[in-house]
């Protein structure tokens, strides 16, 4: 990579430069931020006088160093500040509390258009929480989990059946290439693939697909503070019927074993991650969209990409 001759100039007028301005190193990334909202205070700067020509130098050294590629984060970041509230994970790694850390301002808008600006901090902080700990693919012993009952200790509740993951894609399966769904197979057929979910909600709203073509799949799970939940394995057929307001008809139980014959994106232990992933490592009765739009840190996703911004909340 070419350099500009100044470069080695510069960089000990700049050094000088922060010397006499007294900035720390570690806090330069902080200036300014807000979380939702909420301003950042930005970090008191004492300025000690530096002259003209290291000013000039500092701009030197910013006109001659080495261009790096653009990105959206890059040219319009809003540094979040991490919080116990929920962690941020970039790369698969859990980052440190209490540290600044640039969000996408496209994905921000994007979240205040979906939810309004007016959200109280519970909701937001669920949102945050969901969309972070969604990208995590967690590798952990079974034992880190709740169980999966072998006998069923209860008869299910269409209207009690809960959520087993963060979020779910607007789309069906198309090809098995993207959000392929992988449903249990009834007769050796998948029973839905291709649709959006806005189109079978629409079709069980006027009638022509029935309640009884889209079975759901659930099996009880234990949580690890004891307490039992009906889930389904299926998510995005059991937002459909809360999209459309309808209750399923046709449930499928399956058992421990049943989920430890699977192998694919349907395994016990694909499962238990998903639920891993939950906040709380708890099933909800809620569930998050994902629209194509960009993640936050600018990169761009369709809705099947677990980083996907959140469009919208089912209930």
């Amino acid at each position: 990579m070419n350099r500009c001759p100044g470069t080695a100039l510069g960089t000990a007028l700049l050094r000088q430069l922060v010397a006499d301005i007294g900035i720390n190193l570690n806090t330069v990334a902080c200036v300014s931020g807000r979380r939702w909202g909420l301003t950042l205070p930005a970090p008191a700067v004492p300025y000690r006088g530096a002259s003209m020509i290291r000013v000039l130098g500092l701009l030197f050294l910013i006109a001659c160093a080495p261009v790096a590629p653009t990105s959206r984060i890059a040219s319009s970041p809003v540094m979040v500040l991490i919080t116990p509230e929920y962690p941020v994970i970039r790369d698969g790694v859990i980052l440190p509390l209490h540290t600044p850390v640039p969000f996408s301002t496209e994905f921000l808008s994007q979240q205040r258009e979906a939810f309004g600006s007016g959200e109280n901090a519970q909701d937001q902080c669920n949102r945050m929480l969901r969309y972070e700990l969604g990208k995590i693919e967690f590798h952990e012993p079974l034992t880190a989990f709740g169980t999966v009952s072998e006998e069923f200790s209860s008869t299910p509740d269409p209207s009690e059946i809960k959520f087993g993951q963060p979020s779910v894609t607007d789309l069906f399966g198309s090809g098995g290439t993207s959000a392929t769904t992988h449903l249990v197979e009834i007769a050796g057929k998948e029973v839905r693939r291709g649709n959006s979910l806005s189109h079978d909600v629409a079709e069980l709203q006027s009638g022509r697909l029935m309640p009884d073509d889209l079975p759901i799949h659930v099996f009880q799970y234990v949580d690890l503070d004891g307490q039992s939940h009906w889930v389904t394995e299926n998510n995005r057929h059991l937002t459909a019927f809360r999209m459309a307001k309808k209750a399923p008809t046709r449930l499928l139980l399956l058992t421990r074993s049943d989920l430890e014959a699977k192998h694919g994106a349907n395994s016990l232990l694909r499962v238990l991650n998903r639920l891993r992933a939950m906040p709380g490592g708890k099933p909800s009765t809620e569930m998050f969209v994902r629209i194509a739009g960009v993640n936050d840190i600018g990169e761009p996703r369709e809705s099947w990409d677990w980083d996907a911004p959140f469009g919208f909340v089912v209930r």
